[in-house]
């Protein structure tokens, strides 16, 4: 089965959570900016592969609670 699409909130806090993480890891110099940039492809595969699970079962969370 096929994954479902992102929606648009699932896909800007993805975006939001690499560029922190990218953001991060420039702070500490530029050796770490450097190597950010090198492992941004591996960052955002992870970013993507963990905020929109995460998002899900956040919204799963909330609307079980919302139907008590």
């Amino acid at each position: 089965m096929p994954a479902a699409e992102p929606t648009s909130e699932v896909a800007d806090l993805a975006e939001k959570s690499l560029k922190a993480v990218m953001e991060k890891l420039a702070a500490r110099g530029p050796e770490y900016e450097a190597l950010a940039e090198l492992a941004r492809p591996i960052i955002e595969a992870v970013v993507w592969e963990v905020v929109p699970d995460m998002a899900e079962a956040i919204i799963a969370e909330r609307a079980e609670k919302s139907s008590r």
